[in-house]
């Protein structure tokens, strides 16, 4: 059966508008998330069904085409009665933008908008909406009203230093559409190659001039094309010939060794004229002539030039764009500033914000950050002065193929990331947030989760087979340690690679964990001295997590230590050698086991490595390292230290799964909790399978350590309900951070046998004895009603071996404590067993019949303890 035939079908039996899904089983703002978010969006209870359509009431032919072309792409066909769409053109007072659009999905879809711009934003709008169910298209019922806070919002490529085919261009100019992006800066020219074609100065393309990818220059062709394919989606080319800085290769074709030479000027006034003539004002309104960066000798230009080239412009009803930081002059009253770096506005110009902004030094995670939480223009909305923000593209490094520039960069996810920024505005400018994620339970966080998601949604659904290094991130749970003074001394270790503890003291400095932290990338000390966890110029960081799987696996990690920035050749480098994460000698460790790094194909290459294409160099467009993980609870600890030429003090550490076609996706079924591991993995192994087991009636609950956990107890009194709460290994600390699960199913009696172990690790008794009150007070006030039966340590048998020799010396402590035991239950009217005088020899110590160690019990010795405690597990209440 043919599409059209099945379409009528679906009409004669009244399905083709079906609202039938309510509210009620349906969150339509979670299935159907826009970037950039609507400036006023109110969705409704239902979805729309549909097989077909009809465009009536159309004021806006080129626009309803390409609605009817998407519809009957997606196997939707054009019938008279199918969904009707109404197009219709009329201001929307709102913000009184030519941009702006009113969309409203009910029983049929109907677009107001005051100019085609408008109409095709909304267009955008319908195509992240719909949903395509067997023959049916789906959209949710919702009214928009939209328009964008900014004036310009766009991209910059430098295709002068690394040409990409108009191809290439075209792919990511229908992504900037979908997200509606209006200008594309187009950086023609720079040191490697003057990329457009001139046909007044041919030998500008020439072999001579191009020290980069020679012969691969744009003809005024493919430019008109580009331009042509730009206006049919309501983006603006903004072309760049950047003067007079980066000119080499302008030099070279010329022979001119200096910007200074007489024949300079007359050369670019010509090539600025045969520019403006390739295509009308109106198309092309701005053309940017650079002005940065001529820090050269060579590059030093005449005043006279520069403003011979602005007035030439002029004429030509061009508007002027220039880099600031750039030339200054005086008579330039009218040039638009382009900001980058930290570079403030020039005063009384208008400027567009491309500060920090620059997507070759953006890490994919930390990166998102900065561009969620970074105000464009640094203030809410868009006005005379403020015209928007563009973000920049440089790859300075020779890339080996056109695609690495996808590869390499986090652009696509960048371009989501920035979309809402720059076209619904942010009501505060967050630096705090521009290198790591804010706290967590912030508003600030919540508001970037929420965000996170629809970016998720989004890639799932439009970034197939394309380059999008971005996994959720806000699951992602760390804390972090130091930074501990190594001394310039990457090798040194800290005790922090012995045993994780609570506190650390070095050199007289006491060193405690931070907050946890959420993200898959941390920044100690950013590269570019945004607000981190530091100022300190060297030292060592290390940072903590558990990871829990519920299998035994193999699982690929993107791991990283330094992200090279695809620019300045090897910056912060040299790179590492094998064996190494990075020159500063960091290291991972898994379960205690260290994870080794890669095989590096470039090891040890120097930073002035410009000419020689990355390959490996970061960790998003290598392979992914494997990690054997156990089922249950991993422990992860990274070493990252800081010091000499290193640049960025920073790690990537998170679990990815990539499919045969490079698309990523997050592992779900992980779980990070950086909470302390102070104990055993046995401790948490028990305290977890414990608290994952229900409660149940009248329990009676036996706590303590190794003594207790050895204990049969259900085979001991099988007439009640006994339940085993010992771990092997527990202290008074142990207990007290697991009391919850003890307490949870309200028991009938609790048995505690514990302290020994704290006195083996060296804790007073009158520490213990505090401890093991806390622990009486907290099962009362949380479980009122349970009956306590404190018990006496038991005594130690001096033979014990090596394994538990921290307890041969303690006998005496053992009767002191066992005093004081006695004391606090009279005082606190709780029951008090004294197991210790049945279990001891005339010596005081643990009778040799009842034990297989010297430190815990044998069968006699539970057979023992049963008689004891039976009348007072079995009767007494």
């Amino acid at each position: 059966m043919n599409n059209k035939l099945l379409s009528y079908i679906l009409l004669f039996l009244g399905l083709a508008n079906i609202n039938a899904v309510s509210s009620d089983s349906l969150d339509l703002g979670a299935r159907y998330p826009i970037i950039p978010t609507p400036q006023q969006i109110v969705y409704g209870n239902s979805e729309v069904k549909f097989v077909a359509f009809s465009i009536e009431n159309n004021n806006f032919d080129t626009e309803s085409n390409l609605l009817k072309s998407f519809f009957t792409a997606k196997g939707l066909s054009e019938e008279t009665e199918g969904l009707k769409i109404t197009i219709l053109q009329k201001e929307i007072p709102e913000k009184n933008s030519p941009e702006a659009y009113k969309l409203l999905i009910d029983n049929q879809i109907s677009i107001i908008a005051p100019s085609g711009k408008g109409v095709f934003y909304a267009i955008q709008t319908l195509k992240q909406l719909f949903r395509k169910e067997s023959a049916f298209g789906v959209l949710p019922q919702l009214n928009i009203t939209d328009w964008p806070t900014f004036k310009i919002r766009g991209l910059m490529h430098d295709t002068g230093r690394n040409f990409q085919s108009i191809d290439q261009l075209k792919e990511q100019i229908e992504v900037l559409a979908l997200y509606k992006y209006n200008v594309f800066h187009w950086h023609l020219t720079d040191n490697p190659g003057w990329r457009l074609e001139s046909k007044i100065y041919p030998e500008l393309q020439s072999n001579k001039a191009t020290s980069r990818h020679q012969g691969k220059f744009y003809s005024q062709k493919d430019f008109k094309e580009l331009v042509a394919f730009c206006t049919e989606r309501h983006i603006t080319i903004i072309p760049e010939f950047d003067i007079p800085g980066h000119t080499e290769a302008f030099r070279r074709a010329f022979g001119f060794k200096t910007m200074r030479d007489n024949k300079v000027q007359s050369v670019l006034l010509n090539l600025f004229k045969e520019l403006c003539q390739l295509t009308d004002a109106e198309t092309i309104p701005y053309i940017h002539i650079g002005t940065d960066e001529a820090r050269k000798e060579t590059e030093y230009i005449n005043d006279e030039t520069i403003l011979s080239i602005i007035q030439l412009l002029k004429k030509h009803n061009r508007k002027v764009i220039v880099w600031e930081e750039g030339i200054h002059i005086k008579e330039d009253t009218t040039s638009i500033s382009q900001l980058w770096a930290q570079h403030p506005p020039r005063k009384g110009h208008k400027f567009i914000d491309s500060r920090a902004n620059y997507v070759n030094h953006l890490d994919p995670f930390s990166g998102m950050t900065r561009l969620f939480f970074q105000q464009p223009a640094r203030q809410k909305t868009g006005n005379e002065k403020a015209l928007g923000g563009i973000l920049c593209v440089w790859p300075d490094n020779n890339v080996a193929d056109e695609s690495d520039i996808l590869k390499q960069n986090p652009l696509y996810s960048s371009i989501v990331f920035y979309a809402d920024a720059i076209w619904l505005g942010k009501d505060k400018n967050h630096p705090e947030y521009w290198s790591n994620l804010p706290p967590i339970n912030s508003q600030a966080f919540k508001n970037f989760t929420h965000f996170e998601t629809k970016v998720i949604a989004q890639r799932n659904l439009f970034f197939k087979g394309k380059p999008f290094p971005y996994l959720k991130q806000t699951n992602i749970f760390w804390k972090v340690i130091g930074p501990f003074d190594n001394k310039g001394n990457m090798e040194a270790t800290f005790p922090v690679e012995q045993s994780i503890k609570k506190t650390y003291t070095v050199d007289g400095n006491t060193f405690n964990w931070s907050e946890n932290m959420a993200g898959a990338t941390i920044h100690f000390k950013h590269f570019f001295d945004f607000p981190a966890l530091t100022n300190k110029k060297q030292g060592t960081y290390y940072a903590y997590t558990n990871i829990y799987s519920p299998e035994a696996k193999t699982q690929d990690f993107w791991i990283g230590f330094q992200g090279w920035s695809r620019s300045g050749g090897r910056r912060g480098g040299p790179f590492p050698n094998q064996g190494q994460w990075h020159t500063t000698n960091p290291k991972i460790w898994v379960n205690n086991k260290e994870i080794e790094p890669p095989t590096w194909k470039q090891p040890g290459l120097g930073t002035k490595t410009d000419e020689i294409p990355f390959i490996d160099e970061d960790y998003f467009y290598r392979k992914p390292i494997k990690i054997e993980l156990k089922k249950g609870w991993n422990k992860v600890l990274l070493k990252v230290p800081h010091g000499g030429n290193s640049w960025k003090w920073m790690f990537t550490c998170i679990p990815v799964n990539i499919d045969k076609n490079g698309n990523v996706s997050e592992v779900n079924t992980l779980t990070f909790d950086p909470t302390l591991r102070i104990y055993s993995d046995y401790y948490y192994d028990k305290k977890n399978a414990f608290e994952s087991q229900p409660d149940t009636q009248n329990e009676i609950i036996f706590l303590g350590n190794s003594i207790t956990d050895g204990g049969n107890w259900k085979a001991l009194f099988p007439t009640v309900n006994a339940i085993n709460r010992g771990i092997s290994g527990d202290v008074t600390d142990g207990i007290l951070a697991r009391i919850e699960e003890i307490t949870a199913s309200q028991p009938i009696k609790v048995f505690l046998l514990i302290g020994t172990n704290d006195l083996a690790k060296g804790k007073s008794v009158n520490n213990v004895a505090e401890k093991i009150e806390q622990i009486i007070e907290k099962i009362r006030n949380q479980s009122p009603k349970t009956a306590i039966y404190l018990q006496s340590v038991l005594p130690v048998n001096p033979n014990v071996g090596d394994k538990f020799s921290g307890h041969k010396s303690n006998s005496k402590k053992i009767v002191k404590l066992n005093r004081i035991l006695h004391e606090m239950a009279a005082e606190k009217d709780i029951n008090f067993i004294n197991i210790y005088r049945p279990f001891s020899d005339k010596n005081g110590y643990l009778k040799a019949k009842y034990t297989y160690d010297g430190l815990h019990l044998n069968k006699k010795g539970y057979k023992k303890w049963r008689k004891v405690l039976r009348n007072k597990v079995l009767y007494q209440i």
